[in-house]
């Protein structure tokens, strides 16, 4: 191992650099030390050459400190999940498998044993459902992994309520930068395991359908799983078997009622998806989560006024995903050259270069406060390490992206919708402050307003709406 190039406090001021905190004065604050010993250690790291005579980071610097960071970074072991009939890897990560406890069953097979040591219940009989390919199609890449436990991260900070709404689209610190060729498979031969699951039905639920599933991981519920299970009843009558009974011991209903709903809610979906953005809207990469949000929509819909709000976090979420997808499929495509050349870290020269060029594509100016507020960091955090989970960095990345490619569609949206960032920002408002606070005091109109809005700026970016099939909220 080579010798350690800088010391924890040096590391400590040299990130603050990073992150645009130069002078002394909020450095001392900041790291709450002595506003000498901050001034001592700000002339090292100029000596070293690793800040510039201004305090902020050079490109040596920013190489020392990424290499010191991952040095540092503990090894991480763990597990990620493909499902058995998909092939596709679970958006989860976790360190350790927690089995479940169990102890054999009248015809062999695992009953579970719930509750605690200390309040026991008894045991329950355990459905295990078999697929009937259990060889993967392939094993998961490094990149796989990589945004496997990314998914991961963003689905916890989606369920964590108690950090502001602002941190999704800024931060103080950039995440950690991984090195993709410290990533490998321990095993290449799969494990086979079963993840234990229930089916539950809400408190004072009154039919069938609103029955849920719950995370295996712990996140809440999975209406991903959910509508898994129901794909899987039309092939498995030992599990439509299974699943009735539970609910029909609850309800006294028969499940072909929930399935004949959900075949009917799907094809409600898929036409009023089509009717929105014509049936183009199939080829675009972003297709599955578009049909997630309508499903999710046309769901809360059909549940009636009184049970729809229960739904609306499902929406938003669905929602979120959505833009996210937009914006991160379009910076795929179209990239741009040296987004932050003309960006320094001084937040105030950042805005102005986000207004300049959004009045040079001709978007309505000033942009809004919290588009203006996007740091440099946060743009290299976009272009470097594909970091898309900041939906306002990821929207200002493009926009900047568009300012010297006249191939960028967001040219020509700029002529139909004047007030695009506007509205993007108002859409960022609502997704943010409903992941952290939930949907309490958003009505139906709100929700379906932001609905409405989202599938307006798809159509606008992907070519299939002129602003006609999905005119603007004035």
């Amino acid at each position: 191992m080579r010798d350690r190039q800088l010391n924890v406090l040096q590391k400590a001021v040299l990130s603050l650099s990073q992150a645009g905190v130069v002078s002394a004065e909020r450095v001392s604050r900041t790291l709450c030390l002595e506003l000498d010993l901050a001034a001592f250690i700000a002339s090292e790291l100029l000596q070293r050459k690793w800040t510039d005579s201004k305090g902020q980071i050079t490109p040596e610097g920013r190489q020392v400190l990424e290499e010191e960071t991952l040095q540092s970074r503990k090894l991480v072991t763990g597990f990620v999940f493909q499902d058995p009939w998909s092939h596709e890897l679970w958006p989860r990560f976790v360190e350790t498998l927690e089995y479940a406890r169990t102890t054999p069953g009248k015809k062999g097979f695992p009953d579970l044993i719930l509750g605690s040591t200390g309040d026991p219940k008894p045991p329950r009989p355990a459905y295990m459902h078999l697929p009937v390919d259990v060889n993967p199609a392939s094993s998961p890449d490094a990149q796989d992994i990589i945004d496997v436990a990314r998914r991961h991260q963003r689905a916890l900070r989606h369920q964590d309520r108690s950090v502001d709404a602002d941190e999704e689209d800024s931060s103080t610190f950039e995440p950690n930068p991984v090195d993709i060729d410290r990533v490998s498979l321990i095993e290449e031969r799969p494990l086979r395991v079963f993840l234990s699951t229930h089916i539950y039905l809400p408190k004072d639920s009154e039919k069938s359908v609103d029955w849920q599933v719950c995370d295996p991981f712990g996140l809440g519920s999975s209406p991903l799983l959910r509508r898994a299970i129901i794909r899987q009843l039309e092939h498995s009558p030992l599990l439509r078997e299974r699943v009735e009974g539970l609910l029909s011991d609850a309800l006294k209903e028969n499940l072909g009622e929930v399935r004949a709903w959900m075949e009917r809610l799907q094809s409600k979906a898929e036409l009023a998806l089509e009717r929105r953005l014509t049936p183009e809207v199939r080829r675009l990469p972003y297709h599955g989560q578009l049909l997630e949000l309508m499903l999710a929509y046309v769901e809360a819909e059909e549940l009636g006024e009184d049970k729809a709000a229960s739904r609306f976090p499902t929406v938003l979420l669905a929602a979120r995903k959505v833009v996210e997808a937009l914006f991160a499929q379009l910076f795929e495509e179209y990239p741009g050259v040296g987004l932050t050349r003309r960006l320094s870290h001084e937040q105030e020269h950042c805005a102005r270069v986000y207004d300049f060029t959004a009045k040079e594509l001709g978007f309505q100016t000033p942009l809004p406060r919290a588009l203006a507020n996007v740091r440099r960091t946060d743009i290299e955090a976009i272009v470097r390490r594909k970091d898309f989970w900041r939906l306002r960095s990821l929207i200002v990345a493009n926009l900047l992206a568009a300012r010297d490619d006249s191939r960028h569609p967001l040219r020509k949206v700029a002529r139909l919708e004047q007030r695009l960032f506007a509205e993007l920002d108002d859409i960022a408002t609502v997704l943010g402050s409903q992941m952290h606070h939930g949907s309490k005091g958003l009505g139906g109109r709100a929700v379906q307003d932001t609905v409405h809005r989202v599938y307006r700026v798809v159509g606008l970016i992907s070519g299939l709406d002129d602003g006609s099939r999905n005119p603007p909220l004035r």
